[in-house]
């Protein structure tokens, strides 16, 4: 009798799993729900953050600049400036020449470090805020191992930024950091736009590379290119990135609406896109308003074993951006167990000043590890070497 009446129910489990599986599915198609899950701009992690005592989360005393960004929409932005450590090693030795100096950086001294060195950009991932323990570790490796400054900002929406976050809005925040960086790169011997743009990095890691590709393609159409952009696990759209995702290394989970009858539903319905495939080749390709202006180098990095989003998108991006180009196949070589470099420079008459697109695929690092070897591949194919 008991068994007869667990086969008649046998069915109510898988049926009630598929009905949650596609109400959620129906649930993503709204603008809403696809804010919260594109951006996960509500896990604040870590909780509760202290983001005026940086040193709580492993970064050096005074080492840090916390200070507040407004964007060209009128929304505030937390963000911090960390010193290159060589400049701060510099600072702290005069400070220990006199035992009673214990306070905090001038402004000036931080301005001076900007203008001596060069400075990355850096664009962070969804979820979580500029204290996450995984970015505090990347600021310090690549203070520490390059001399540069690091600009991390939160989007709106996260950690003490204020405001909501959407696609348009995410540029414009990364556009206000590019402002205040070149504002304080300014010096009394007025370099021009170029000098100071040369030495300005833009550094994007999962969500934030859909941001520093949009940024780049404005601003290299605008005349002012950065010194170089760098995709850390990139993404060809986000179209791609959600059909193909799957957590935890799991099943796809938004498989479904690669079939043709659902394929051009989410194409309509879709609010955040990022469309790297499309703004790289802008800011590559596209034919510049003054003759002989610049293009950024190109560096994208990304390990094979990210599970959050395949590396397959990034080396989709490096073959379109070679076939486009019409360059020579590009030069390659291999650092055994570590990772394979593929490379090529844009331009008829290539020279040092021509910029280098480079693919980075490295053997480990997951979807937001990095290490000393990877800061000297993006050094070295970025010009900060």
């Amino acid at each position: 009798m008991q068994t007869s009446r667990f086969l008649a129910n046998a069915h109510v489990l898988p049926l009630s799993f598929c009905a949650i599986y596609f109400g959620f599915l129906a649930a993503m198609l709204a603008p809403w729900s696809q804010k919260q899950f594109v951006f996960l701009h509500n896990i604040p992690f870590p909780f509760f953050p202290k983001f005026l005592t940086p040193q709580r989360y492993g970064l050096a005393p005074f080492k840090v600049r916390n200070f507040r960004l407004t964007t060209s929409d009128g929304v505030s932005l937390g963000a911090w400036h960390i010193l290159p450590d060589e400049f701060y090693q510099e600072q702290m030795a005069k400070k220990s020449d006199d035992d009673s100096d214990q306070d905090a950086f001038s402004e000036d001294i931080f301005d001076q470090a900007l203008q001596k060195y060069p400075t990355i950009i850096y664009l962070h991932g969804n979820a979580a805020n500029r204290a996450a323990p995984f970015r505090v570790s990347t600021y310090s490796l690549l203070t520490n191992r390059l001399p540069v400054n690091v600009v991390a900002i939160d989007y709106r929406g996260f950690g003490d930024s204020q405001g909501d976050p959407c696609e348009r809005g995410l540029v414009l925040d990364a556009r206000a950091a590019w402002d205040w960086v070149i504002q304080r790169r300014g010096t009394k011997d007025e370099p021009t736009a170029d000098d100071q743009e040369r030495g300005v990095v833009i550094m994007g890691q999962s969500l934030g590379t859909g941001v520093a590709a949009k940024l780049g393609q404005e601003l290299t159409l605008e005349g002012t290119p950065p010194q170089a952009v760098v995709l850390f696990a990139a993404y060809s759209g986000m179209r791609r990135l959600l059909t193909s995702f799957r957590p935890f290394g799991l099943l796809p989970l938004f498989a479904p609406f690669q079939l043709p009858i659902l394929s051009g539903l989410a194409d309509r319905l879709l609010v955040t896109k990022f469309e790297t495939s499309k703004h790289l080749p802008e800011m590559l390709f596209t034919k510049l308003g003054t003759p002989g202006g610049r293009r950024p180098h190109l560096v994208l990095l990304h390990a094979e074993d990210d599970r959050v989003i395949p590396s397959q998108n990034s080396k989709d991006l490096f073959h379109q951006l070679w076939t486009l180009s019409r360059s020579d196949r590009p030069s390659n070589f291999t650092i055994p167990t570590f990772a394979t470099v593929e490379t090529f420079q844009l331009g008829p008459h290539r020279n040092l000043e021509s910029p280098n697109i480079t693919l980075i695929n490295t053997l480990n690092g997951g979807h937001d590890r990095i290490g000393e070897g990877q800061v000297d591949l993006i050094a070295r194919f970025s010009g900060l070497k």
